[in-house]
């Protein structure tokens, strides 16, 4: 490697005479050259050696600035090829942090997380399945199932999956704890440090931090109501020849987004001609509004080129963390070992119970009913938005899920908004968390899936009046 350009970081001056260490005062300045775009995507840092020598400094010094810049994913070092700037430019930003639990706080109404109400779930139903399965299995219920998953749920799976075009084997089927685990399990056999992922923006956290835990650099691609841009992902694919793009084309999280037709043609036929694959989250699968499922990209995979992940417990009994993956069968093999080597397997009574309501048809007749409870919620929710946000507030229609992304109006600050709302007992989730770099103040994502209407509505009420009332501030301001 040339290290010619040893002569950007020359200039660099320190004062000795503060309390700072000098290691955070080199992060700060690399960092802010980083930000600045000075050092663009792909630079080469020097050598650890070769700066401290140019600076005059310790090693130990630029060693530690050097990893604190990785840890907060600025930074990519590779071993035997030195350390690479990731931040910027469509790349890599500081991790982003996610929580899926519900409020400590008792008196907080949560419309934040997609969390649904657990009235929806029947106790009674599952304490019988329960009872059923240890008349039944004894204490074989409680044992460990192979790592690939319970082998009569993975026969469940498929029989279910043929209703919606997909067709697989259970050999092809791979039970995980949880979807975050799944998008684990994919990141850590495709990505490599170095490696480009492609996703969408604004796109689920806890895939992107998943990605970055592998090293990969990611490069974010803008949405519409139609899916991502298939021209900006193109030349994406030219430029950087991506491994994986991670993608929810139903029901998108956080926009609500699905689709097109078009778009999903169009994508695998890139996903053929460029070689990459795509991790298809189907995290709402079965929670949509219409006589029928929009369909998965999977259901239109006829190259091999889609992993599918679809959550189970998300609908289900969140605590159970259940989820699975249809496998290529050539990333099989990594796919299962990487399964087992994280946890050896999921849950075998939980595979189990849920076997028993697939093959009792309980599972269909529970989604069933909870569609029909979450359309309501969101026509209510579609008609508080309408009564009660400014007129200048935008949002999407989703073709199901659980929330609402709102386009709050010019000049409102969705963190602003979001903390003045925490004071008066309600919980919403700020935008900015679902982007992968230069996060967005003007976005809210509303959860309904847990508030009663009434609750509901008034959360609707509060955030009209916060949004007009800051909207009067901001014109006194400017007065």
């Amino acid at each position: 490697m040339n290290h010619n350009h040893i002569y950007h970081f020359v200039s660099l001056q320190f004062d000795h005479s503060k309390k700072e260490p000098l290691y955070r005062q080199l992060y700060e300045k690399l960092l802010e050259a980083i930000l600045s775009h000075n050092l663009s995507p792909g630079y080469p840092l020097p050598p650890v050696r070769k700066l401290a020598a140019s600076l005059h400094i310790n090693i130990g010094t630029v060693l530690s600035a050097y990893r604190e810049l990785e840890r907060n994913g600025y930074i990519l070092t590779r071993r035997g090829s030195g350390s690479f700037v990731s931040g910027g430019a469509g790349l890599s930003s500081p991790p982003v942090s996610f929580d899926f639990s519900s409020p400590s706080d008792p008196g907080l109404y949560d419309m934040a997380h997609l969390t649904l109400d657990p009235a929806v779930f029947s106790a009674a139903t599952l304490r019988s399945v329960v009872n059923r399965i240890i008349e039944r299995d004894g204490s074989l219920a409680f044992s460990y199932t192979e790592s690939q998953g319970y082998k009569p749920l993975r026969e469940s799976v498929c029989r279910s999956l043929e209703t919606h075009g997909i067709l697989s084997s259970p050999c092809d089927i791979q039970v995980v704890s949880g979807s975050q685990q799944g998008i684990d399990v994919a990141a850590r056999a495709l990505v490599h440090p170095g490696d480009f992922v492609v996703m969408e923006n604004p796109t689920y956290p806890g895939a992107a931090a998943a990605m970055r835990s592998c090293g990969a650099r990611i490069i974010d691609i803008p949405t519409d109501r139609s899916g991502i841009s298939m021209e900006a992902l193109e030349k994406v694919l030219l430029k950087f020849h991506p491994r994986l793009f991670y993608a929810t084309p139903n029901i998108q999280n956080p926009t609500g987004i699905t689709y097109s037709q078009d778009r999903r043609i169009s994508l695998l036929g890139l996903a053929k001609r460029y070689r990459f694959y795509i991790l298809e989250d189907d995290y709402m699968g079965g929670l949509y509004n219409g006589n029928s499922a929009p369909p998965t990209l999977k259901s239109l995979d006829t190259h091999d080129r889609i992993i599918y992940l679809r959550s189970i417990s998300s609908l289900f009994f969140p605590g159970f963390r259940l989820a699975f993956l249809i496998m290529p069968p050539c990333l099989a093999p990594s796919l299962k070992s990487i399964k087992q080597i994280t946890d050896i397997a999921t849950s075998g009574l939980t595979q189990r119970i849920f076997d028993w309501y697939l093959r009792e048809g309980l599972w269909s007749s529970h989604l069933s009913s909870l569609r029909q409870a979450c359309r309501m919620r969101l026509d209510f929710a579609l008609d508080a938005a309408e009564n009660y946000l400014p007129q200048s507030t935008s949002f999407i229609k989703p073709a199901g899920g659980l929330s609402l992304w709102i386009t709050l109006p010019e000049g409102c600050s969705a963190e602003a908004l979001s903390a003045s709302a925490r004071q008066k007992g309600f919980l919403f989730t700020p935008g900015s968390s679902f982007y992968i770099r230069q996060p967005s103040d003007s976005h809210l994502r509303i959860s309904f899936s847990s508030v009663s209407l009434p609750v509901m509505e008034e959360g609707f009420r509060l955030l009209g009046t916060l949004c007009r009332a800051l909207d009067r501030t901001q014109r006194s301001a400017s007065i």
